[in-house]
């Protein structure tokens, strides 16, 4: 016996055969109402939960949309791998006594995405921060407050458990069928794969900032070993702290896209910052007054243009190319040299689209020390874009 047995029943109750009368048709979406703002605290979880699943999937992740089109968040992928819809609850208290009525609201809203996408999708998740989002008893507690992000397969769950999503999920088509009989396309129920519909609980309550999302702690602590960096506490408070600012407080109209370049670009930021120039008037061949000079003038513009990773990118493409057309040199001072000089005029390039206020011999100067600083630290880029699946 399955959740689908136990839907079939459940849909031949006298309390719900209607479902077998006349449910022929589902109309236009109406439930989401995607211009709508949620509560604070309600939307600082949607963007939790999404910068745990970006983390959590950065290997194959193009982007994700907080509050999309269909669900709350919605995770898209390369490698023609289907798009992940996550409906997300939150409630001030662990212990909410609406769990069951949130799961079907969650149910009723990823049913009609399973329609709209026509099963084209790789998970239905409902998340949710409580600790019970459907009312186990005692002996099925399957989900706790853990360090790691809980997630559990539907079909995975005990009998008991099964029963109570399924009479969820046929209110849920109950609902469906009241608000929607008679406009838009087919009815039906076989686009929803109960093997991909994943229940997650995350972890939100705490003492303070760092036990309240361990969760999102852990994933970052995951990715700091990916890029095989220094898994240091302040770099793993750093890291939330840029994701909390860059896509929560400064998200528009309680919207975000999270691109995968957003979750790995403070890496790259906190790897290129204040990179040590010690030895890089001799390389560069230029004497340390002129260095000095430009780095004391220009220096607000050179650490700026040194962190971004659409100027240092391309140059260590650059660098890895020279690497290898050049593989029977010595990599010395020399070598590394010789790299900046065929450079110049490329970083020149990038730096005008920049700033075009400079003159030719700030261009210049400019140009070697960003190539420098590229050099100093490639093997380091190297290790996050591949430990991260960054092209």
């Amino acid at each position: 016996m399955d959740i689908k047995k136990y839907i079939t029943d459940e849909r031949s109750s006298n309390d719900f055969n209607i479902l077998d009368k006349d449910i022929r048709t589902l109309g236009n979406r109406d439930l989401k109402n995607s211009g709508a703002s949620p509560i604070a605290s309600g939307w600082y979880f949607q963007v939790i939960t999404a910068i745990v699943c970006a983390l959590d999937t950065i290997m194959n992740l193009d982007y994700i949309s907080v509050e999309g089109e269909k669900e709350d968040v919605e995770v898209h992928f390369n490698n023609n791998i289907l798009p992940k819809y996550i409906q997300v609850k939150h409630s001030e208290h662990s212990d909410t006594p609406n769990s069951t009525d949130f799961l079907k609201k969650a149910l009723t809203s990823l049913l009609t995405t399973s329609i709209e996408t026509k099963g084209e999708y790789s998970n239905l998740v409902y998340t949710c921060n409580f600790q019970d989002p459907i009312k186990f008893n005692n002996s099925e507690a399957y989900f706790s407050f853990k360090k790691e992000l809980i997630e559990q397969n539907t079909i995975d769950l005990p009998q008991t458990a099964q029963k109570k999503i399924a009479h969820q999920f046929v209110k849920a088509q109950l609902d469906l069928h009241d608000s929607n009989k008679g406009n838009g396309y087919e009815y039906t129920d076989n686009f929803f794969d109960w093997g991909k519909f994943i229940i997650a609980t995350i972890n939100d309550t705490g003492a303070n900032e760092v036990t309240q999302y361990q969760t999102l702690f852990d994933k970052i602590e995951i990715l700091i070993d990916l890029a095989e960096m220094n898994k240091s506490a302040p770099l793993k408070k750093d890291l939330f702290d840029y994701y909390i600012s860059a896509f929560h407080a400064n998200a528009k109209i309680k919207k975000a896209t999270i691109k995968k370049i957003d979750i790995i670009n403070p890496l790259f930021i906190f790897t290129m910052k204040n990179v040590t120039t010690t030895e890089m008037s001799s390389i560069i061949d230029e004497d340390d007054f002129n260095v000095e000079l430009i780095q004391n003038n220009q220096g607000d513009f050179i650490e700026n243009i040194s962190e971004n990773h659409l100027v240092f990118l391309p140059i260590l493409d650059h660098y890895e190319k020279f690497k290898i057309a050049n593989a029977t040199l010595k990599v010395d001072s020399e070598f590394i040299r010789k790299f900046i000089l065929d450079e110049i005029d490329f970083i020149v390039s990038i730096l005008k689209e920049h700033d075009n206020t400079l003159t030719a011999e700030e261009y210049q100067i400019i140009a070697k020390i960003l190539a420098y600083r590229v050099v100093l630290k490639a093997r380091n880029i190297s290790k996050i874009k591949k430990g991260t699946g960054l092209s």
